[in-house]
């Protein structure tokens, strides 16, 4: 999120807050005591087909972090998503929703 911020602000946008999901965050919990959260050992570590550097690959690859986290995980309670005007890491309580 903070990438996509910065990259609005360089071209004049502001954007509002909006509730996110950080895959990473969620990873150290779905798979503690991992050498690397960075994205391509991630998906190395579930054998997720990748392409660095390119924004649609690295957007599949955490939309499929964030699946798997979901079935390994059975409804991952809480979710891990956060708003910007909170700066917390997890909410009080959270579900899946399946028609995401």
């Amino acid at each position: 999120v903070k990438q996509i911020r910065e990259a609005a602000e360089r071209v004049g946008f502001s954007l509002p807050a909006f509730d996110h999901c950080c895959t990473v965050q969620l990873s150290r919990k779905v798979f503690p005591n991992r050498p690397s959260y960075r994205l391509g050992a991630l998906v190395d570590l579930i054998g997720f087909p990748f392409t660095a550097h390119n924004a649609l690959a690295d957007a599949r690859a955490c939309a499929a972090l964030f699946w798997l986290a979901g079935q390994s995980w059975n409804a991952i309670l809480p979710l891990g998503i956060q708003t910007e005007k909170e700066k917390t890491s997890m909410p009080q309580t959270g579900k899946i929703d399946k028609n995401l």
